[in-house]
Parts: structure tokens; C-alpha cells; sequence
């Protein structure tokens, strides 16, 4: 596996940090959602990929060890992915999942993909029709966060990515 620090990013298919330019309506978003296996020694790790919030295009899932670096699982799941040139931002639920924390800034760089997870703490991210939501952001500045919430959001609720993958990360949770 390259280093880190490596110019491709740590994985094979990495092509370096991808930003947003344009918040379009058909945006690729992979929503992340996380759940504890009733073992209790694995974590199932959903994602789902939306065109904007409209379209489900695609479901992935990973079982993960309990002790394991949630990033670098993520950035394995994301890169190994056939939606991966697609994908323009990953959407977390905040910044822990399944009780363990996750570093944004540690995604973003494996993956080249900005980060948005929405968190207690971080920038308050307003958008038309809802309130406003704090959000961490890595690559990804606060306007087009904004656009991204817009598109994403279903009436006030949570975003419809995070919606789903939360739903999806509990039904393997129960299987």
C-alpha cells in the first residue's frame, strides 16, 4: 500500500483530492451509516450513493472488527467501490459512528473526497427550507455545504443519504 503522504492517495484508484466545483442536482453523495452487530465485536459500515437526495443509485456494506480504524475502512470501502468516480462527497452522521470516533480530515485525505459529517460542533450550515445544521467540513467549503443540504434534505429533516444509510446500517445490524 503507497504511504499517506503519496500524491495518488493511500489506495489504488485514488486520483488525488477531487473538490466540488459545481453543487449540481444529480451530485453523487455517498451517505454513511454505522451500526454495533449484536456480537458486539463488529461494526456494519452502510453506504449509500444518491443523486442529489432523489435517486438511490446504489448500496454498499463492509463488516468491520470492533477495534478498527473507521477511517481507513471507510476509505477501503469507498475506493473499492464500482460508484467510486463518481462519488463527489461523503456524508457522515456526525463524528462518531457506532461509538467510535471517525476523523473527517483522515477520510478526506484517503479518499480525495471532501467530507461533510453533521456534528455538534463545526460550521452552522444554513439552507433554504430547514434549519440550519452544524456540520464538519474537510474539502468543502460552507456555501456549497449549504447547496448540498439543500438538495439533500427531504422537508427539516436529517439529509436523505444519512436518512437511508442509517436505515440500511440497522437492518444488518438485525439480520
Amino acid at each position: 500500500m503507497p504511504s499517506r503522504g503519496s500524491s495518488r492517495g493511500p489506495w489504488p484508484g485514488s486520483k488525488g483530492a477531487r473538490g466540488i466545483r459545481a453543487v449540481k442536482r444529480e451530485l453523487r453523495i455517498l451517505g454513511i451509516g454505522a451500526a454495533l452487530l449484536r456480537d458486539r465485536k463488529r461494526i456494519a459500515l452502510a453506504g449509500v450513493v444518491f443523486r442529489g437526495g432523489l435517486w438511490l443509485d446504489g448500496a454498499l456494506c463492509r463488516l468491520v472488527p470492533r477495534d478498527s480504524d473507521l477511517a481507513e475502512a471507510l476509505g477501503a470501502m469507498v475506493l473499492g467501490s464500482k460508484h467510486f468516480g463518481q462519488l463527489r462527497l461523503i456524508m457522515l452522521p456526525g463524528l462518531e459512528l457506532a461509538g467510535r470516533e471517525i476523523d473527517p480530515e483522515e477520510l478526506h485525505s484517503l479518499t480525495g473526497l471532501p467530507v461533510m459529517a453533521i456534528a455538534d460542533r463545526g460550521s452552522e450550515i444554513g439552507a433554504k427550507g430547514g434549519p440550519p445544521l452544524r456540520a464538519a467540513l474537510e474539502g468543502i467549503s460552507e456555501d456549497a455545504a449549504s447547496r448540498v443540504l439543500e438538495l439533500t434534505r427531504i422537508g427539516r429533516g436529517v439529509p436523505e443519504p444519512l436518512r437511508v444509510a442509517a436505515l440500511l446500517a440497522r437492518a444488518l445490524r438485525n439480520a
